[in-house]
C-alpha cells in the first residue's frame, strides 16, 4: 500500500542517518541558516552544506519509495 506524503515524511526523516537528519531538521523544520547549524553542531559550514545535500537526496529517494510503492 502507499502512504500519503504527510504520513511518509516523518517515517522517512527517521530513516535518515542521524548526521543527515539533524542538519535537514535544523535547516528545514527549525529554519536555521547553514552558518548557524555549523555553530550549533560545531562542524564546518561546508560539512553542513554537504550533509544537507546528501540528506535531501536520501530523503527524496525514501519518500519516492514510501509514497509510490
Amino acid at each position: 500500500y502507499t502512504l500519503s506524503l504527510h504520513d511518509a515524511l516523518p517515517i522517512s526523516l527517521n530513516s535518515l542517518a542521524e548526521n543527515f537528519r539533524l542538519v535537514v531538521m535544523l535547516y528545514y523544520i527549525e529554519g536555521f541558516k547553514t552558518s548557524e547549524i555549523s555553530q550549533i553542531l560545531d562542524i564546518p559550514e561546508g560539512t553542513v552544506r554537504s550533509r544537507l545535500a546528501r540528506g535531501r537526496e536520501q530523503l527524496a529517494g525514501l519518500l519516492q519509495l514510501k509514497v509510490v510503492n
